[in-house]
């Protein structure tokens, strides 16, 4: 799988816009893995998918795979209660904006997210079949994901229950691995993978291991030095 032309087009036109982001340290890694990385209101997302040299699939809402559901999120959430703006301006600029996006995520190939649904497995069981053709996940956990703070605040821990769903299929387990946008920098950096211990049940350590990953990004964040490759 790789990316489609629209989002390559989008991505190589932003590259002209943003500052480049440098990514100077190997992969961690030499099979895919899911990258846990810092929203910071869409600077993370913004940075990381347009400096990351290699295809990975993005968790996203399943909102934003749809046109006509990102235009009525658009309308009734983003544009009208988070911005403010009035309805009959928000109508038809979330027309326009919400076929933009809903393209622009089909062509990047983003993996739905279906939060509080039972279609969460379908996000679970995509997410394993990419792992298994070799690709890496990219998740922005963040709760509050319109924070501008560097550091990583509170983190959902429902994701992690991929680890629990992979192993179940395949019998290993998932490296985590944190992937930063470092504004100082001007680097993508990635941070010691964590992984869970197979000696361990899932439950008991996962709000050890989310804690671990908040605590790994926020190393990242405070560095202004190349960190030690995982």
């Amino acid at each position: 799988m790789e990316y489609g032309k629209f989002y390559l087009i989008i991505r190589k036109i932003a590259q002209l816009v943003f500052p480049k982001y440098k990514t100077p340290q190997l992969e961690p890694a030499d099979k895919p893995v899911v990258y846990v990385s810092h929203h910071q209101n869409m600077f993370g997302p913004i940075n990381v998918l347009l400096w990351y040299p290699k295809f990975m699939r993005l968790w996203g809402l399943s909102v934003f795979i749809d046109q006509q559901a990102c235009y009525d999120h658009y309308v009734n959430y983003t544009f009208t209660k988070r911005f403010k703006i009035p309805s009959f301006i928000a109508k038809p600029l979330a027309w326009g904006v919400s076929y933009f996006v809903s393209r622009l995520a089909q062509s990047a190939r983003m993996i739905p997210v279906y939060r509080r649904s039972r279609r969460i497995i379908r996000t679970l069981k995509e997410s394993v079949e990419t792992l298994q053709a070799g690709a890496s996940v990219l998740i922005f956990p963040d709760i509050d994901y319109a924070s501008d703070d560097n550091e990583v605040g509170r983190i959902y821990e429902g994701f992690l229950n991929l680890e629990k769903y992979y192993n179940s299929k395949t019998g290993e387990h998932i490296d985590f691995v944190p992937l930063y946008a470092n504004q100082a920098t001007k680097e993508i950096l990635y941070g010691q993978a964590v992984r869970f211990d197979r000696e361990r049940n899932f439950i008991e350590q996962r709000d050890e291991k989310a804690h671990e990953l908040q605590d790994e990004l926020n190393r990242l964040a405070n560095t202004e030095v190349e960190v030690d490759l995982v």
